[in-house]
């Protein structure tokens, strides 16, 4: 497999060509994986409304399987999932609006009939802001450049969700559009 470390793509450009190739070849000619463009910062507003499907159990965390009986019989019906937070004693499933009730009616089932689940919910009307950027994985803070200013203009964040490159935040539908134009302005700022 050819993989290049996340880093190593932080100073290119978009004119800069690069190539992956294979260190035993010795020769910059041989044939490679050409990397075109570069990693962009950007901060993105989901235009649909989300809903997250929340199921409380015990042992959430610890029990295997779980999370691929609760999942699966959305991804049959081709049922978007916008994020995943599992917890010890929940699993919130972000769906669009749209589809809540479908969701919420295909796993209640699931719900009653296993014997370490015992509740199932939908709150509607969230909205999620999607941030990405090569530089989130080794600056220190991040977090807090971004949620401070939500804070401070009063808009709650209902989840939180960060992996390497990208950090997902949910907030309530009606905020969406403010925090959006916040977190805006904070990625223009940040390297």
């Amino acid at each position: 497999a050819k993989v290049i470390h996340p880093n190593a793509l932080r100073f290119k450009t978009p004119k800069m060509r690069s190539k992956v190739i294979h260190f035993r070849h010795g020769d910059l000619d041989v044939e490679g994986t050409e990397i075109v463009g570069y990693f962009e910062k950007r901060a993105t507003l989901h235009k649909e409304k989300l809903s997250m499907v929340t199921i409380v159990g015990d042992e959430i965390m610890t029990t295997p399987g779980l999370l691929d009986k609760i999942i699966s019989p959305l991804a049959e019906k081709n049922i978007g999932i916008y994020g995943v937070s599992v917890g010890t004693k929940y699993i919130g499933i972000y769906v669009e609006t749209d589809n809540s009730s479908l969701s919420y009616n295909m796993l209640h089932p699931i719900v009653v009939s296993h014997p370490l689940l015992k509740s199932i919910t939908v709150k509607d009307s969230i909205g999620l802001i999607s941030t990405e950027s090569q530089n989130f994985i080794d600056t220190p803070g991040i977090i807090s450049k971004l949620t401070t200013p939500l804070g401070e203009a009063g808009i709650n964040i209902l989840e939180m969700s960060t992996i390497k490159t990208d950090i997902l935040i949910y907030v309530d539908w009606d905020r969406a559009g403010d925090a959006y134009e916040i977190i805006s302005h904070v990625m223009e700022e940040i390297p």
